[in-house]
């Protein structure tokens, strides 16, 4: 869509191409920010969508070396940004999957850097106002809920440190933020026919999903499969869960960003932090992580790309705690240099372990907050590849049996799912699916039933 210049496209059958993520009318879209799907869309023009992934991901270690630069000496914000690659890019989903995280780190690490050298700077230049409204804007685009926790304490720390001199900062902030702001409205009007109301307003009005632990909808939820029913009734049993421990939900994202971001590596690296909190320029990143990290808690589900924005200010606050270790010497002895070398050929080291496991034969469960998720469910790319290596046109009827889990939905399709070569539709009944093969004429029709193990495709009959 995002190609053809056309951000949404109506569909016919849209119930029948129904699944979580995704809303079908008004018209059909994803119900996430526009930004990955931008990046993704760039990257199909260059052949496949994940480069783009990839070219973000490179992006970001660039854009954390120049946003340490800005807080630390060069050589440590080199080591900076080495472990930030070794830790969320080469084997994390930030860098192997679709989810996202690498954009809107980018941007965190713009606003974060440019506050490093405005804050230092009795005259700083103008570009450096064009880069925090430019980094602002695409956590607008990508995570705008998570970029609001980083960008609002943050201004407001620039106002009370720069204060006559913040005016600086007016000009770049209309002539970047005003165009973003109104794409963003055209985005959500073509997509809703309402500017103010998002694709993910639509998927909480018909299913009655929450982000938040606080938040709460009253609507009926309008559900038309058994196994979206159930599915979404599992997620709904979660949020009231955890909406009666509300502490217990904060520690448990907690952990899950711990995971993610630094594990029991690099947490040792974070043993300098007490002579970090004495240093009068970093104490407001410390004070702005607590604001993002108490807020970002507070989501009923945590997955590492919600920390994104704020990956770049933990990591100036991280390389200065182990600026502060390598210091340490006892009766002449340098420990501090040998514990931050040893932390650090840890991190590279880890990057052994999955392909050790990968020789071995060893495989571990699917885990997005692990550094090492990159392991995935292996039906669907390969039916997906049995499929492409044949010629002609398919339409493969997803049938999903009652009871069964759907923690793998199967039923997601190209933009143009008319011009689509593979179109993945869910079984309804022989009523309301039989106009289907017909409107899909010349396509080979498939039977899956992804319950059902192994996986394979079958000739399809109703049932």
């Amino acid at each position: 869509m995002l190609i053809s210049a056309s951000p949404t496209r109506p569909i016919h059958f849209g119930i029948i191409f129904e699944s979580p993520e995704i809303i079908q009318q008004p018209t059909y879209a994803s119900t996430r920010p526009a930004g990955q799907g931008l990046l993704q869309a760039a990257g199909k023009l260059l052949g496949h969508p994940w480069i783009g992934v990839l070219i973000s991901a490179g992006a970001m270690v660039v854009l954390l070396y120049w946003m340490l630069c800005g807080w630390v000496p060069p050589n440590w914000a080199l080591l900076g940004a080495c472990l930030a690659a070794m830790r969320w890019c080469l084997y994390t989903y930030w860098m192997n999957g679709y989810w996202g995280g690498a954009l809107a780190a980018c941007g965190g690490a713009l606003v974060v850097g440019s506050m490093g050298r405005l804050m230092r700077s009795a005259r700083p230049p103008n570009r450096l106002g064009y880069f925090l409204a430019a980094g602002a804007g695409l956590l607008l685009v990508t995570m705008p809920v998570e970029g609001l926790f980083l960008v609002i304490p943050l201004m407001a720390a620039l106002l009370l440190g720069l204060r006559q001199r913040a005016l600086r900062l007016v000009l770049p902030m209309v002539v970047i933020l005003v165009p973003v702001v109104a794409w963003m409205g055209y985005y959500n009007w073509r997509v809703t026919g309402d500017v103010m109301r998002t694709a993910m307003d639509v998927h909480r009005a018909v299913y009655g999903t929450e982000t938040f632990v606080s938040e709460h909808h009253d609507a009926e939820p309008r559900f038309r499969h058994p196994a979206l029913r159930e599915f979404h009734e599992w997620e709904d049993k979660i949020h009231r869960d955890r909406e009666a421990k509300p502490f217990f939900t904060m520690l448990i994202n907690l952990a899950v960003g711990w995971r993610f971001l630094l594990g029991p590596a690099l947490t040792l690296a974070a043993l300098g932090l007490g002579w970090t909190l004495r240093r009068r320029r970093t104490f407001p990143l410390l004070v702005i992580g607590a604001v993002c990290l108490a807020a970002a808690s507070t989501e009923t589900w945590m997955h590492p790309h919600a920390l994104a924005p704020v990956c770049g200010l933990f990591l100036v606050i991280l390389v200065q705690s182990m600026r502060h270790l390598h210091a340490i010497r006892f009766w002449g002895i340098p420990y501090g240099i040998v514990f931050v070398r040893a932390v650090v050929l840890t991190c590279a080291a880890m990057l052994l372990v999955p392909p050790i496991n990968r020789m071995l034969g060893i495989r571990y469960e699917v885990s997005y907050g692990a550094w090492w998720s990159i392991e995935e469910e292996p039906d669907r790319p390969r039916i997906y590849k049995q499929l492409e290596d044949t010629e002609g046109k398919d339409l493969v009827m997803v049938r999903y049996m009652p009871g069964e889990p759907i923690a793998q939905p199967w039923v997601y399709n190209e933009a143009d799912i008319d011009g689509a070569g593979i179109v993945w539709a869910r079984e309804m009944s022989p009523e309301k699916d039989q106009a289907l093969p017909g409107y899909f004429a010349g396509r080979r029709v498939w039977l899956l039933e992804p319950n059902l193990k192994p996986v394979q495709l079958k000739a399809y009959s109703p049932q």
